[in-house]
């Protein structure tokens, strides 16, 4: 959709939030509050809002979900969005221009949307952005003649061992020091795994349903009956728990409620399980969790493969820290250096287009932390890739 204030499509607006193409330093709502993004989100090709899981900071508060982007601001209207509680996790809405009688857009509860107006820190001519976005590749493709192969897999080197110290942060933030320490890193490692389980669109719920879950006296002593007792209790018709799970475009084995079984089956051998069984396996326990699920509660391949690096090992690296035991340290670590990964066809994609070769020794995860915080947020000077370019 298009109008006279901005003659292109929502899609293309959408592409320059995605890609930061506009000034993010002094970010301001349209009243006057300074704005940071911490995370853009990821672009939701289903329906629901159009960024899912972003982290804004407004007037210094951090603020976790959704961000809607719209061409103009009466759309947020137009579309019924004030009617639908799956924009209640909305926590900002980005257009490009403001209404000259414009009318602040509200949630379906009643909440009013911080609104950030676009235009003013867009300092490139839109033209130039709009064909920088039908470019394929990375934003320095078109320099690929000048940079070798050996500095593109230097960089994603890099980049796969940094992303391995942000999931051991992350895996760190849901540790409650307060409790014991075996009880804390196993109810981490459970919190950790609902929202891995939740990627791409579901993550937030998915960390809300543990929350949930966690504080609540259902009983885990029968896989099923706990399995029942959580999917009821994460679609009840009550908006005590503010779920907003999204369901259109996915797979039927991506499907919340099938998810949420995972979930729950985790959740139930890793509580029965005691931690010096955990501690005695290392990185070998993970085989051992997966024997003793039944297999109708086994996520597929590649959703398990990304749980057990993304998750498991990172857990597993922090034993090691928490119990002063090198041997856990280093076989996460190598493990996570040596093993082939999967690594989706979309994240190498703009890699191969670019001119680069992606092989078995540089098919890593570390490609796609590459591609979202260095190649997406255009953090270019930070690069190996790049600084060969230039220095070409």
């Amino acid at each position: 959709m298009s109008d006279k204030t901005f003659p292109h499509r929502e899609a293309f607006l959408q592409w320059i939030w995605a890609n930061l193409e506009f000034e993010a330093t002094d970010l301001q709502t349209i009243d006057g509050q300074p704005v940071s993004i911490v995370d853009n989100g990821k672009l939701n090709n289903g329906a629901g809002p159009d960024f899912l899981a972003g982290h804004v900071r407004i007037d210094g508060i951090s603020h976790y979900g959704n961000i809607e982007i719209h061409t103009s601001e009466s759309h947020w209207r137009a579309h019924g969005h004030q009617n639908d509680p799956a924009f209640n996790s909305v926590v900002l809405h980005v257009v490009y221009q403001s209404a000259e009688n414009r009318k602040p857009a509200y949630r379906k509860d009643g909440t009013q949307l911080p609104l950030l107006v676009l235009k003013p820190f867009i300092k490139k001519p839109l033209q130039s952005l709009l064909n920088a976005s039908h470019t394929p590749g990375l934003p320095c493709g078109n320099q690929a003649t000048f940079i070798n192969q050996h500095a593109f897999e230097k960089q994603i080197e890099f980049a796969h061992r940094e992303y391995f110290n942000l999931k051991v942060d992350e895996f760190l933030t849901r540790y409650d020091p307060s409790l014991p320490p075996s009880e804390a890193w196993k109810l981490a490692l459970i919190h950790n795994l609902f929202i891995g389980l939740g990627i791409s669109q579901n993550r937030i719920s998915m960390g809300r349903l543990f929350d949930v879950v966690h504080g609540s006296d259902v009983q885990c002593d029968s896989l099923p009956e706990f399995s029942r007792d959580i999917l009821q209790m994460a679609f009840a018709p009550s908006e005590l728990h503010h779920f907003n799970w999204i369901n259109s475009g996915m797979r039927p084995a991506s499907q919340p409620s099938v998810r949420i079984e995972q979930a729950a089956a985790l959740y139930v051998h890793l509580q029965k399980t005691p931690f010096r069984t955990i501690l005695k396996q290392g990185v070998d326990f993970w085989n051992t969790l997966y024997s003793q699920i039944p297999p109708n509660y086994h996520s597929g391949k590649q959703m398990k493969s990304l749980l057990f690096y993304t998750v498991f090992l990172p857990g597993i690296y922090l034993i090691g820290d928490l119990f002063q035991s090198e041997k856990h340290r280093r076989s996460a670590l190598n493990r996570w250096a040596e093993d082939t990964q999967q690594v989706p066809a979309v994240i190498q994609k703009p890699f191969t287009k670019s001119g680069f070769s992606v092989s078995s020794q540089n098919r890593k995860l570390g490609m796609a932390h590459q591609l979202k915080r260095y190649c997406h947020k255009l953090q270019c000077y930070r690069c190996e890739i790049f600084k060969n370019a230039i220095s070409s």
